[in-house]
């Protein structure tokens, strides 16, 4: 509006200071541009705020105005981080409110503000705070139920009378909590790192890790752990609620956050008791997907798990069609005599119900894994005398695979089965292994033919065989199968793998792993990668280039002019 272009700035200036209401402020704004580069102005807006509220309580009376009035009301632009150290500057007090400055500022993840506030908290006398409470910080509180409502936890703190270590006695605890929920992983640093005022990592009953969590703040919970918070009965739970949303939401990926991070609570100190480890098996077994897997095995090794509820869990599984779960329930076992007769009853209960999925030969290779002599002889004796399916020659060929100790051949010698016979006869060609795939198939309809592909893989891979990946490969058997690939994720597996073998897996690995891959291979001798190139194991027109390369960074340079002297390379 032209009505206000031929006036000072100065005037302008003047006008708005003198309006006390931020309606007003917000109509200025919005009547004339000069009004509004004004406002936008930080400087103005710490001098506005100083005078409408005085020196003293102006940060503090702003940041309450902003929590109380909502965000339609103006109050959120007045305030900022800058405009909070402009405050700062003019001897506000910093301790206003109840110290909710402090609180605001760790939420808001601001260094140089929270440092400033910080000095003011360790000027403070412990007497001064002695006999304190949540109730006695309303306003900082109200910053924490934004993120308890957000989170949808109950409301902050979750007060329980009675309890140790429940009750935030502190704005330094608040502004842990805050720094938590919002994020904050500096801000959260430095609380627990300074020495100056002694802080409480578990009050409100562990609200700081709970909240970590709620929100998928991994690294804070990791800090958090490591400085000794303590595991909340409702941690475990709450992991599987927050997980259970994303997944309402088909967000996979903040889903998949929570796995890990129960992973990750877990091997910190499990479950706190017997009857928690049990509820959180019936609970992942029943509400989630198979990708729980490597948690629910987590859960049913550590200590809290009674076994004979393992091995009738294991049933219940069988019972309601889930026998690769089962499987991999009943390797955790610590398998002893008085078990023997339970997995037993696991085994006849997978042929009486033909629930052999993926396929049979898991169980074969279970019992070889675990040397449970018993167990395999049983599978053998029922076998032989009914379905004839664990003699199958794919069976005892991926037995093979599995590297059976002289005791465990002993037993397949009983029943005139020569593993390595077998293995051979399936691996002859990649007709005979199409051939003996196909006939299992046939016999057990219920096994997946890319399942059975990608387990045979894998066992052959560990064992280096080439010739049965070459002809896996071949079929159709994945590399980036999840069998395979928690194999080649394991780096202490990865570094044991021959140099054919890790050639056998170049081309088909993901692009992320290939490297991996590469690398190790680089680390072999000249003579040994040319005789790759030469017999064919990697092809150098595809491979060439990058295996050089691979070799040059290895600095192996002894290795580059071998390979370059080949044949193939001219």
């Amino acid at each position: 509006m032209t009505v206000f272009d031929d006036i000072a700035n100065e005037t302008l200036v003047h006008i708005l200071m003198n309006l006390h209401d931020i309606r007003d402020i917000i109509q200025c704004e919005r009547v004339c541009h000069r009004f509004a580069d004004i406002i936008q102005d930080d400087h103005f807006k710490a001098c506005w705020l100083e005078a409408k509220f005085g020196a003293r309580r102006a940060l503090g009376s702003a940041i309450l105005n902003t929590l109380n009035a909502g965000l339609r009301t103006g109050y959120e632009k007045m305030l900022n981080d800058n405009v909070a150290m402009l405050l700062i500057f003019k001897d506000t007090d910093s301790r206003a409110i109840k110290d909710l400055p402090i609180v605001w500022a760790a939420s808001r993840g601001h260094c140089t503000l929270f440092e400033h506030l910080l000095e003011a908290q360790a000027l403070k006398t412990d007497g001064e705070i002695v006999n304190q409470s949540y109730l006695d910080f309303p306003w900082a509180v109200s910053i924490l139920n934004h993120y308890t409502s957000l989170y949808s936890m109950l409301p902050y703190p979750r007060e329980k009378v009675g309890l140790r270590e429940v009750s935030p006695i502190k704005p330094l605890d608040l502004a842990l909590h805050a720094a938590c929920a919002a994020g904050m992983d500096h801000i959260v640093y430095r609380i627990i790192d300074q020495q100056c005022i002694s802080i409480n990592i578990n009050t409100s009953n562990c609200f700081a890790l709970r909240v970590s969590i709620a929100g998928g703040h991994v690294k804070i919970i990791e800090f958090l752990l490591a400085r000794g918070a303590h595991l909340h009965h409702d941690t475990f739970t709450m992991c599987l609620d927050k997980y259970n949303d994303y997944i309402k939401k088909s967000n996979q990926a903040h889903a998949s956050v929570y796995r890990g991070i129960f992973a990750l609570l877990f091997a910190t100190g499990g479950c706190p008791s017997q009857q928690q480890a049990n509820h959180l098996l019936e609970r992942l077994y029943h509400e989630f997907d198979t990708t729980w897997v490597d948690n629910m095995c987590l859960v049913s090794a550590s200590s809290q798990c009674n076994q004979d509820d393992l091995a009738h869990l294991a049933i219940k599984m069988l019972h309601n069609n889930n026998p690769d779960i089962a499987i991999s329930v009943l390797s955790c076992i610590r398998v002893s005599s008085c078990l023997v007769h339970l997995i037993i009853d696991v085994s006849r209960s997978l042929i009486a119900h033909n629930l052999l999925s993926p396929t049979p030969d898991l169980l074969l290779v279970l019992a070889i894994q675990k040397h449970n002599l018993a167990f395999l002889h049983y599978l053998l004796i029922y076998d032989h005398t009914h379905t004839g399916l664990f003699a199958h020659p794919w069976c005892i060929s991926l037995a093979h695979s599995a590297r059976p100790s002289l005791e465990i051949l002993k037993i397949f010698a009983l029943f005139d089965f020569n593993t390595l016979q077998e293995h051979s006869l399936v691996f002859r060609n990649i007709d005979s292994c199409a051939h003996h795939l196909d006939t299992f198939l046939v016999r057990c309809p219920t096994a997946s033919r890319q399942r059975s592909l990608d387990t045979a893989l894998r066992h052959h891979i560990h064992c280096d065989d080439v010739k049965a990946i070459d002809t896996l490969t071949a079929l159709g058997a994945s590399a980036e199968s999840d069998d395979v690939q928690h194999l080649l994720n394991d780096p202490a597996e990865l570094q044991k793998l021959q140099p054919e073998t890790l050639a056998a897996l170049v081309p088909g690995v993901e692009e992320g792993l290939r490297p991996r891959l590469m690398a190790l291979l680089a680390r072999s001798s000249g003579v040994k990668l040319r005789k790759i190139f030469e017999t064919g194991g990697m092809d150098w027109e595809r491979w060439g280039n990058q295996m050089v390369e691979a070799v040059i960074r290895a600095e192996n340079h002894e290795a580059v002019e071998v390979i370059l002297s080949g044949n193939y390379a001219g």
